[in-house]
């Protein structure tokens, strides 16, 4: 009787402490056993959450998590970005989250540098360089600059005009002749008798043609 509680009492032991092992051992898988991202909801690719805020799984930073439902869409204005380029305007293309975003700033004139776009006429006018932009700074010519030279007019033989930024000063250009035939220029103003007919003036001189 004794024999076979002996022999019970060491298979029970040896069970027991079998049992402990086993439970110790599938305590220990369970704890270092590191959860997968699709068991903590991360399932989504980057580019499936386009436009929407991506938060990246730690364990693989591949793929993650965006709420596709909610008003949480990402666009470009919330980074101060413009979607589209601005007519007008100087865009330069960013990337944003994702998007495709351009920054934009007012372009600048000639003329928000106090410089003209092209060459004014009548002005001397000098090339300079303002914000990237090839630009004139223009000043109005003086009329000695524009051949206005003269104090006054000529005679009647010239054709005379006063300068436009001061009256006081003429530039003047020779009457041409009368397109006749048989014209004759003379430097002496007279009458010629009866062979010549006087018919105007050329500059300081006179015209005839013969009758």
């Amino acid at each position: 009787m004794n024999i076979k509680n002996n022999n019970f009492s060491e298979v029970s032991l040896i069970a027991l402490a079998f049992s402990f092992f086993g439970a110790s051992d599938v305590a220990a898988q369970t704890c270092i056993t590191p959860p997968t991202c699709e068991s903590l909801g991360y399932t989504l690719s980057q580019s499936q959450c386009s436009g929407h805020n991506f938060l990246k799984c730690p364990f693989n930073t591949n793929i993650g998590y965006c709420d596709l439902g909610s008003g949480n869409k990402v666009s470009c204005s919330d980074g101060g970005y413009s979607a589209i380029t601005i007519s007008g305007q100087n865009c330069t293309k960013v990337d944003y989250e994702g998007l495709t975003c351009y920054q934009c700033t007012v372009a600048k004139t000639c003329a928000d540098g106090g410089y003209s776009q092209t060459q004014i006429s009548g002005q001397t006018c000098k090339k300079v360089t303002y914000e990237g932009l090839t630009c004139y700074r223009c000043n109005a010519k003086s009329c000695s600059e524009m051949g206005y030279n003269l104090s006054r007019p000529k005679g009647q033989g010239w054709n005379c005009t006063a300068c436009p930024t001061d009256p006081s000063k003429y530039s003047c250009s020779k009457i041409p002749c009368p397109n006749v035939f048989g014209v004759i220029v003379t430097r002496s103003c007279r009458d010629w008798g009866s062979n010549l007919e006087f018919i105007g003036y050329s500059g300081n001189e006179c015209c005839y043609k013969f009758k």
